[in-house]
């Protein structure tokens, strides 16, 4: 006895492949987000999402900062430097606070000479705390992290500190030229205005001097690694970390050099021009 022969109508299993092709969409094509698959696929775009804004945020430095690699990575070295760069620290303090009061106390020592060297003691103090205590403290802690505008602030606090001392140290010669060129007129060219009138305008073209480096830093953007093989920022080190071209702000800042190194030698042509003539 034979079974009875079932017979199947084309249009059912013509509906039966479309319905197969329908459930298995193509790789190229998206699923709705309402579908299992779509949401699978939805979850996974935005996994990727995040993990690129994450790799975006660690590379770019504007938030995170830049981190200092210091002198050394190993602990026993780290607290011999701590203890070293900490008793040079406040023995520099010390000594140039004393010949800051010794100058101002003493009546004998008010003259041009021991006036610009209290000044030059005050740069001192400022020159090293622009710097020092961050790299002591950096020294004792794990993560050497230092934001970027405190970097770039630091950075521009020590060139403006060190213009400031390079144009201070050309006056102090000035003086030393007339006190021993010309006494007969040292008194009238060296009076009391005319030394506050020099160290004002030291300190005044020292902090343009800054200024201008810090405006043309803060138009870079930087980029990973963000690391900086030193102990403080430094700007030649962040313009080394940025992402566009520093050309012009490297042409800027080594004509502001040459301009501070060459103005002690104009004044003192111009000094030399007044008292001959």
């Amino acid at each position: 006895m034979t079974p009875p022969e079932t017979t199947t109508d084309p249009a059912t299993d013509e509906s039966e492949e479309q319905d197969e092709e329908v459930s298995l969409p193509a790789p190229d094509e998206e699923d709705e987000p309402s579908s299992p698959g779509g949401k699978t696929r939805h979850l996974h775009l935005t996994l990727r999402l995040q993990k690129n804004a994450k790799m975006g945020a660690e590379n770019v430095t504007s938030e995170t900062g830049f981190i200092l690699l210091g002198l050394t990575s190993h602990q026993n070295q780290r607290i011999v430097l701590f203890v070293v760069f900490l008793t040079m620290y406040l023995l520099t303090i010390l000594g140039n606070l004393l010949i800051i009061i010794l100058v101002h106390m003493d009546a004998q020592l008010h003259t041009p000479m021991y006036f610009f060297l209290s000044h030059l003691a005050s740069l001192d103090i400022a020159y090293v705390t622009s710097s020092l205590p961050q790299m002591l403290a950096h020294l004792l802690a794990e993560k050497r992290v230092l934001s970027s505008i405190g970097c770039i602030l630091q950075g521009g606090s020590a060139l403006s500190l060190g213009s400031t001392e390079c144009l201070l140290l050309g006056v102090m010669a000035y003086d030393r030229y007339l006190a021993i060129c010309n006494p007969l007129s040292y008194s009238s060219a060296m009076n009391r205005k005319h030394q506050h009138l020099l160290a004002i305008s030291c300190w005044i073209i020292g902090c343009l001097v800054s200024m201008v480096n810090i405006v043309c830093i803060f138009r870079h953007s930087f980029c990973g690694p963000k690391q900086i093989n030193h102990f403080f920022c430094e700007l030649r080190f962040l313009l080394a970390l940025a992402c566009d071209d520093v050309n012009r702000t490297r042409d800027i800042l080594n004509g502001l050099s040459v301009v501070v190194s060459k103005t002690d030698i104009a004044d003192m042509a111009n000094f030399r021009h007044r008292l001959l003539s």
